[in-house]
């Protein structure tokens, strides 16, 4: 009874074909387009069923890399901002791929001042007391910082191309996935290229 029910509703035939019938209708531009490699397959069916997506996620085929979900744009001073959307990059126009860690370096800079500051209230406190109560204060807050800055680091995965850079929080997924994902997307724009 089940499997008459799953049959009527397409369930059983969706979970035989793969999912890259459903993703080359709603994600690939052209029919004859297949999946060589995902980054993110666990956010992909959630775009499939409802349309929309809350992280990123990266679709290769032989001609394209398709990305759909939220992205960071670098503009020209550096600064990243987030965006949600879709892209589309030729494999012939991918110059190469990079992981990249940004920090706040604003904190490493403010913690290791405020560490000098009471080094030298500490040496100055042995004649005034007085500046005992801003060494205490200024170590924490030095302590503090830095341990912010070491807790700040994000990676991005890189992709570059002709047109700039698609940047990929890679807080989204392991490290083991992403690997995968950057030969399978170097095998794929070999193949692009010969």
């Amino acid at each position: 009874m089940s499997n008459e029910i799953d049959s009527a509703l397409g369930l059983k035939k969706q979970d035989e074909e793969s999912h890259q019938t459903l993703s080359t209708n709603k994600v690939f531009y052209e029919p004859e387009e297949k999946e060589m490699a995902c980054l993110g397959r666990s956010y992909l069916s959630s775009f499939l069923t409802e349309g929309s997506i809350s992280k990123s996620v990266l679709l290769v085929s032989q001609k394209r890399l398709y990305q759909k979900g939220s992205i960071f744009e670098k503009s020209f001073t550096g600064k990243l901002t987030r965006w949600d959307g879709q892209s589309v990059i030729p494999l012939d126009a991918i110059s190469g791929t990079s992981y990249r860690i940004k920090r706040a370096i604003g904190l490493l800079i403010m913690g290791w001042i405020a560490i000098i500051v009471s080094i030298f209230a500490f040496i100055g406190a042995q004649e005034s007391e007085g500046l005992l109560v801003l060494a205490i204060p200024a170590l924490f807050f030095g302590v503090l910082w830095l341990i912010a800055y070491g807790l700040s680091a994000k990676e991005f995965f890189v992709v570059s191309f002709a047109g700039g850079e698609l940047v990929i929080n890679t807080h989204w997924y392991s490290r083991k996935e992403m690997n995968e994902f950057q030969q399978k997307l170097h095998q794929a724009r070999e193949m692009c290229k010969s």
